[in-house]
């Protein structure tokens, strides 16, 4: 037989090398002989891998009881150890439980992997001490004799079970402790341990065994806050003194009990024993506590007038407590002070209520009338005007502040505040102000004042020489006042209202005048005065026709005859263009040249053509 290997191995005479780590595969033949034929190749491949050792410290003895811990422990080969416990533990992951006193063994292991081999496995073991525990005994209260068997009431720490011994008038009946006379009793409570508890030191417990009593404490009726103290009383069937203590809406000083409120009072009668008697059950009496009742005294209030300056009211309740108001009508009320708000009437009620101790007041409602405010009106006096003045504007006030209207007598009108001038005279205006739900009518002021007559004057144009023998002419004058203007002559001629009529040659004088009426003043009169000059004859003349239209009639008339034309038809027709009595058209063309005193045909306006 021969071998062969491949991998990180050799053969070295019929055995196998190891060169290093990895796989390795070793190959047996039999190449046969004269009598054999070769046998087939079997082919072997095994592993080679590194070696690894476990870290782990030793591990410190413990006590039952001892809260659970963690362990480690390293492999050279990096890789994670595992642990594993036998004995009176338990391990999970690296955590070690203990489940009892004596011994634990942890067994820390690496399995290997690929490239290393299982490492030896590393045991740390450590004793486990019985844990310590105590024994918790309340102190047992004195007994009366004659009372039940009872449960002492001691448990051990480690929770196993507690016994008991007895020594005195007592004795332990299982775990129950029976009274057997009167005197002094011991209980000793002990727990001896077990496989994981050490035993308990004993613990005692000594009570006397005494007489019962009891406490006679009769029911207490109800009461009202505000009652006065009252003493309770209860007796011992010992004879002892009774205590009393008080809870709820009271207190108690001795046997006398005072109310402190409204709500309930319990009070506690006690007794608390001697060296012969226990202490008596306690003998509670509970009471209801009513409210108190109260009233508010608020008495009447006086009549106001509109716009009297806030004031105070107060009222008391017989409790003691604040009383409170409200408002009904023309007024407010903010805390104790009054606002008025209005004429008319205003009503106060006032309010308690109550508290924890008092029931609610009846509310007191207290009423009184609020007067209208008197009021007056401010009206300057007037200064004297002319006619003809603007309009102007008067002020007056009323010291309401509420608006004020006028209205005039006399030669003038009132529109709002605005005074318009209607004639020369007097004016009488008034201020008046007729008061409002608030404010009575103040008494109307009245200013009166001189309206002057207006001047005027006169407008007369000059009047230009005459020669006599001239037709008769008008003349015309106008007044600032509008009115009519009266003419009067002098000298060598004659006036018939507007016309003038010479009478001979010399002068002539017209004057203006304008007498006035009863709003304007008469105006100065103005005179023109003309030279009327003889009449010169002249050879016949021809007519040269003159531009007429846009004359008045009598302009026309004159400026004809004035070319020794004459004044022929006169028609009257609607015009576009002239107003009435303007010329609108002439039958000759302005100009020509005709015989003298040749006709020319008028047309004048009847006014515009709508």
């Amino acid at each position: 037989m021969s071998y062969a290997a491949a991998g990180p191995c050799s053969i070295v005479g019929t055995k196998v090398h190891l060169t290093g780590t990895g796989s390795c595969t070793v190959t047996a033949s039999q190449a046969g002989n004269a009598n054999y034929a070769a046998a087939a190749d079997v082919a072997h491949s095994f592993s080679i891998k590194s070696t690894q050792t476990i870290t782990f410290g030793a591990l410190a003895a413990k006590t039952y009881g001892d809260p659970d811990f963690a362990v480690s422990a390293t492999a050279s080969s990096g890789l994670a150890v595992s642990f594993a416990a036998a004995g009176d533990c338990t391990v999970s992951a690296a955590t070690v439980h203990i489940t009892g006193a004596g011994s634990c063994t942890v067994t820390a292991s690496q399995a290997g992997d690929s490239g290393y081999l299982a490492a030896p496995d590393v045991a740390r073991s450590f004793t486990i001490a019985k844990a310590a525990q105590t024994i918790t005994f309340p102190a047992i209260a004195d007994k009366a004799l004659g009372d039940a068997d009872f449960d002492p009431g001691a448990t051990a720490s480690s929770g196993l079970v507690v016994s008991y011994a007895a020594a005195g008038p007592c004795s332990i009946v299982g775990t129950q402790v029976h009274l057997t006379a009167a005197g002094s009793c011991t209980v000793t409570a002990s727990q001896p341990g077990n496989a994981n508890y050490s035993a308990a030191a004993d613990v005692a417990r000594s009570f006397s065994i005494k007489s019962g009593q009891t406490i006679t404490f009769g029911a207490l009726p109800a009461k009202t806050y505000g009652d006065p103290d009252f003493l309770v009383s209860a007796s011992a069937t010992s004879g002892l003194t009774v205590s009393f203590a008080a809870a709820g809406a009271c207190t108690v000083s001795a046997a006398t009990v005072h109310l402190t409120g409204a709500g309930s009072c319990t009070v506690t009668a006690s007794q608390a024993g001697d060296a012969t008697y226990l202490a008596a059950p306690d003998v509670v009496r509970s009471f209801a506590i009513a409210k108190a009742s109260q009233s508010i005294a608020f008495g009447t209030l006086a009549s106001r007038t509109y716009g009297d300056a806030d004031f105070d009211v107060s009222a008391t309740a017989s409790s003691g407590l604040p009383v409170s108001f409200g408002a009904g009508g023309d007024c407010t009320v903010a805390g104790t002070t009054v606002h008025l708000s209005g004429a008319g009437s205003c009503t106060l009620t006032a309010s308690q209520p109550g508290n924890a101790n008092y029931d609610a007041a009846a509310p007191v409602a207290q009423t009184f009338a609020i007067a209208k405010a008197s009021q007056t009106v401010s009206f300057g006096a007037l200064a004297g005007r002319t006619f003809g003045d603007p309009d102007f504007t008067v002020g007056a006030t009323a010291s309401s502040g509420l608006p004020v209207t006028f209205f005039a007598l006399g030669t003038c009108t009132v529109a709002g505040a605005t005074v318009g001038i209607t004639g020369a005279g007097s004016c009488t205006v008034t201020a008046s102000q007729s008061g409002d739900a608030n404010y009575s009518a103040a008494a109307p002021v009245s200013q009166t004042f001189a309206i002057a007559k207006a001047a005027q004057t006169i407008t007369f144009a000059a009047i230009p020489d005459k020669t006599f023998g001239e037709p008769d002419f008008g003349v015309s004058a106008t007044a600032s006042s509008g009115l009519v203007v009266s003419f009067g002559a002098s000298g060598s001629c004659t006036v018939a209202g507007a016309i003038v009529h010479l009478t001979g040659t010399g002068t002539c004088t017209i004057t203006a005048s304008q007498a006035g009426d009863a709003n304007f003043a008469s105006a100065p009169d103005v005179s023109h005065s003309f030279t009327v000059k003889a009449q010169v004859l002249k050879p016949a003349a021809t007519c040269r026709v003159p531009k007429v239209v846009g004359k008045r009639l009598a302009a026309a008339r004159l400026a004809l005859k004035q070319r020794h034309c004459r004044t022929g038809k006169v028609g009257y027709a609607y015009s576009r263009k002239l107003k009435r009595g303007l010329v609108t058209s002439q039958s000759r063309r302005a100009g020509r040249v005709l015989r003298a005193n040749s006709k020319i045909n008028l047309v004048v306006s009847r006014g515009l053509r709508r």
